[in-house]
């Protein structure tokens, strides 16, 4: 009796502290939407009168969608370098060269260590006035941050895979090493690679530091953009981050449902 109490009151308390969880995120956001709807909204509990004319406004403008193309472009092209560039190279040290691991965690730690800030004055320092595009050198930032990333997610699908004695197995049949990563391994690790790409991309999609530094307003992103117009008008600031959150949350369903797909279509 006093166990079943005690479940109830722990379950109670969990479920309690969930809706406060829930309310701290959403009580910002639902006034951020109601911001960006409202026409005038001092004195009052809520907005006097709503209107859709921000929205309008920013649908309109050619800008927001080419910040938004940016933001696209540059986080795709950031993924899939890192991808090009790291699944191999992990790829290869866990198969055959093993004792080497130690360079790509060392290489991790330098990337959660270093900040964005730092990573950029390094890049100016080192590279202006010697005709590299800064935005080459943002691009190059964005697939050499993946590293952490796309390691992890990388390493943990060969593991599970037991990819050496796959490897092994596949050039005892006549495989070469080329044809046994391309049509053995691939296959059964895109799942991890899919799953550490996507958080990639989410994370190259809010980048604004790096950009910001090296680049500024010659090439900006939907941050930048945002940056830009705050002085405008509070409620076209809050229309920008509606839609961005808008945004975000579908590709983020698209890339959940992306990633059970291939999940249960290898379980099967």
């Amino acid at each position: 009796m006093n166990f079943n109490r005690n479940a109830r009151l722990i379950k109670g308390v969990y479920s309690v502290f969930l809706l406060a969880m829930l309310l701290y995120l959403l009580i910002p956001l639902t006034a951020t939407f109601l911001y960006s709807i409202a026409t005038r909204w001092t004195t009052s509990v809520l907005p006097e009168h709503f209107t859709v004319k921000w929205f309008l406004a920013l649908f309109s403008d050619q800008a927001f969608y080419m910040a938004m193309l940016r933001t696209f472009v540059l986080a795709i092209v950031g993924t899939l370098g890192s991808i090009l560039l790291i699944v191999p190279t992990v790829y290869v040290l866990y198969v055959y060269h093993r004792k080497w691991l130690w360079i790509m965690d060392a290489l991790q730690i330098v990337s959660f260590a270093v900040p964005a800030v730092i990573s950029a004055m390094s890049l100016m320092s080192a590279y202006s006035g010697k005709g590299i595009p800064m935005l080459a050198l943002v691009i190059g930032s964005y697939i050499v941050g993946g590293v952490p990333i796309i390691q992890i997610g990388t390493r943990n699908a060969l593991n599970t895979i037991d990819s050496r004695v796959l490897v092994e197995s596949s050039e005892i049949l006549g495989t070469s090493k080329f044809e046994a990563f391309i049509r053995v391994i691939l296959p059964n690790i895109k799942s991890g690679i899919i799953a550490s790409a996507l958080f990639r991309f989410s994370t190259l999609f809010g980048e604004f530091g790096t950009l910001n530094l090296l680049v500024g307003g010659e090439f900006p992103n939907i941050q930048i953009f945002l940056r830009q117009n705050m002085t405008k008008s509070g409620h076209y600031t809050a229309a920008i981050s509606i839609s961005y959150f808008i945004i975000v949350t579908l590709m983020t369903v698209l890339g959940l449902k992306m990633t059970n797909d291939l999940t249960r279509k290898e379980q099967i």
